[in-house]
């Protein structure tokens, strides 16, 4: 009885998230991966988002009126095209690693909570700027 519930209210909120993700502008950048700041959590712990920074070379949609941003990608440890959990449809690509110094194209959708509202580790929590969720990353041509 207890699986079934928690699966409903899964089920509830991933409608939820989707929809809200689909209400919410994107914008969508080529950057460059300039930080990684501490090592990524194992994911057999735990499903989380990780923040890292990047540095825009090309605003493709949207408007961002700084040079950098602070992304968060859902388990960075798996590539983006093995995610196979209820995250699948939040968390596209063809980027297998993240490493630093890679050129990447994002579509980014702010606030995180738009479609992710659980662990998030975060090592600019002190930043008072737009925190941004990766829906798509790409390695950029």
């Amino acid at each position: 009885m207890g699986f079934l519930l928690v699966s409903t209210v899964l089920l509830c909120v991933l409608a939820a998230s989707s929809s809200a993700a689909e209400k919410t502008d994107t914008l969508i950048v080529i950057a460059r991966l300039i930080e990684i700041p501490s090592k990524f959590v194992p994911n057999d712990l735990y499903n989380y988002v990780y923040i890292m920074k990047y540095s825009i070379l090309k605003v493709e949609k949207g408007m961002h009126a700084s040079k950098e941003l602070l992304v968060g990608q859902y388990n960075p440890l798996i590539p983006r095209n093995k995610i196979k959990d209820k995250m699948r449809a939040f968390a596209k690509g063809n980027v297998d690693k993240f490493i630093v110094g890679a050129r990447h194209r994002l579509v980014l959708i702010a606030p995180i909570s738009a479609v992710w509202n659980y662990a998030i580790q975060d090592e600019y929590f002190d930043y008072e700027i737009t925190k941004y969720y990766a829906l798509q990353t790409d390695i950029a041509k």
